[in-house]
């Protein structure tokens, strides 16, 4: 819980945007509050809904997704966020709430997408 705290309240400030996909966990709520930052929920897993979103805001912006959703055990739609993330210059954190990363993980269509800027955690709240 505390690196959804503490990595967001580090990186955003009050007038910043953080677009987080609506089922994502409440410590990633929680880091948004102490930020100060601009909350916007996108519905789950919608890429259209997070367009608008993004496209409606100046400034930093920072896009939350998690690798696997604890709620559904879905996954979202990784290379559109990506997309998205890159059109409209905006951080993404893509969290691993529970599971490691392997080399699998690398070959998704978001790993492709070495030019946008990730903010990647890993389950013991190290950045890597």
């Amino acid at each position: 819980m505390g690196h959804g705290v503490g990595v967001i309240s580090g990186l955003m400030r009050p007038g910043d945007l953080v677009a987080i996909d609506q089922y994502a966990h409440a410590s990633i709520v929680d880091g948004t509050i102490l930020s100060r930052a601009n909350t916007r929920f996108f519905r789950h897993n919608d890429a259209e809904n997070l367009d608008r979103i993004l496209s409606r805001s100046d400034g930093k912006k920072l896009v939350i997704v998690e690798g696997v959703y604890s709620m559904d055990g879905d996954f979202g739609p990784m290379e559109a966020i990506c997309d998205l993330a890159e059109e409209f210059g905006a951080l993404m954190e893509y969290r691993f709430a529970s599971r490691i990363i392997t080399p699998a993980d690398l070959s998704t269509p978001a790993a492709g997408k070495a030019h946008v800027r990730f903010v990647q955690l890993s389950p013991d709240a190290r950045a890597v």
